[in-house]
């Protein structure tokens, strides 16, 4: 931290913040040649005030010609990175003979990993008259966000309605865990137009204090990922998000079934093998792509399906609520599967190379319920 002003020499110091509100005094000294600092009385400036947020500061001065000493509170914001220097006060004109120096300090703080919180410290005012100086307090200053941390944003999901219907689930043809293709009826329900973003799930964490994903930074997301698809995400995180979503909305949300999912990555009765139709097409979907990470939901719109849903194919793997069983008529091998539940999720990833896997509409893959991958993430269904 360093704190300049003129007529005195720069103080400069380590502050170690662990967490925790604490004073750092500044003692300016006036500099050899440079312009003394007017005496005058002491000031104290809002120096009991009780503030609810660690974004408020108190400060109090020590006025002498040769020193002038600032404490300043500062807080662990988190893992943010940024570097702080003072800003140059604004020098004022005086016309009462009880001139008082005009100081401004503005310090800013903000700490990445083991981190610098901000702080502003506010300037003197002359007083007037002869009965003494006036206290102004100056106004609460809310420090600036750090430009690699998103701040918090409200945003609620686009819901689509998916007419209910019979069709074929599966395919005679595809992979082991796919066949055979059999018929399946499903009732009308309304599902995310997209994959749940990093944007609403931070509204969640902020909210409940829920474990944010572990690739955020001090909590939240990268300033600029609001609208990418969260991940590192397990069936019970995606659960509590539902409870905690139906709560703010009102109404019922889930995750889907598999059936429900495959029915509409499918257009329903059309049963096509991708959402936009029966031939693969990479410029759909979001997989095999060169930095094999998942792009903003909706960046392939041409990959929708009938109702207009995206991402279904590519992007991140969707978590279901479906445990892994046999479809009916399967030749099933008994093969010796990993304990614990085991959850279907569906759709791919940016992390697939569609030249090694195919991946459709009927494709299968499972994971540990407990499992938080860098490419599953999910998206919410209700019932009609």
């Amino acid at each position: 931290m360093r704190v300049s002003h003129d007529g005195f020499d720069d103080w400069q110091s380590d502050v170690v913040c662990d967490g925790r509100p604490q004073q750092v005094i500044a003692e300016l000294r006036s500099g050899a040649g440079k312009i003394p600092m007017p005496a005058a009385p002491t000031v104290a400036f809002n120096v009991n005030a009780q503030h609810d947020t660690p974004h408020n500061f108190s400060s109090t001065q020590d006025n002498r010609a040769d020193m002038q000493k600032t404490s300043v509170q500062v807080w662990d914001t988190g893992n943010q990175g940024v570097a702080v220097d003072s800003i140059p006060p604004k020098k004022r004109r005086f016309f009462s003979p009880l001139v008082l120096g005009a100081i401004a300090l503005f310090g800013l703080l903000a700490l990445g990993g083991v981190g610098l919180g901000g702080a502003y410290i506010a300037g003197l005012l002359p007083g007037q008259g002869t009965g003494g100086n006036k206290t102004p307090t100056p106004p609460p200053v809310s420090p600036s966000p750090s430009p690699s941390v998103s701040p918090s944003i409200e945003i609620k999901a686009e819901m689509v309605q998916i007419p209910g219907g019979t069709f074929q689930m599966g395919r005679d043809d595809g992979d082991p865990k796919s066949r055979p293709s059999h018929a399946v009826p499903v009732e009308t329900f309304w599902m995310d137009k997209t994959e749940v973003t990093d944007g609403e799930y931070l509204a969640f964490v902020t909210e409940t204090g829920h474990v944010a994903p572990k690739h955020w930074s001090g909590g939240r997301p990268l300033a600029g990922t609001e609208t990418m698809p969260v991940r590192h995400v397990s069936l019970e995180d995606a659960e509590a998000f539902a409870k905690w979503r139906s709560k703010r909305d009102g109404l019922k949300y889930r995750l889907p079934t598999e059936s429900e999912w495959e029915y509409a990555a499918r257009n329903g009765q059309k049963a096509n093998l991708y959402p936009w139709g029966n031939e693969w097409n990479a410029a759909d979907t979001v997989m095999g792509v060169a930095d094999a990470e998942p792009s903003k939901v909706g960046s392939k719109p041409q990959g929708k399906n009938d109702w207009g849903i995206v991402d279904l194919i590519g992007n991140v793997w969707e978590l279901t609520s479906s445990e892994l069983t046999p479809y009916p008529g399967a030749d099933v091998v008994d093969v010796k599967k990993p304990p614990g539940k085991r959850i279907v999720v569906r759709g791919g990833s940016a992390y697939e190379d569609p030249a090694k896997v195919k991946i459709d509409s009927s494709f299968r893959v499972d994971v540990a319920a407990t499992q938080k991958e860098k490419n599953v993430g999910f998206r919410l269904v209700r019932s009609e």
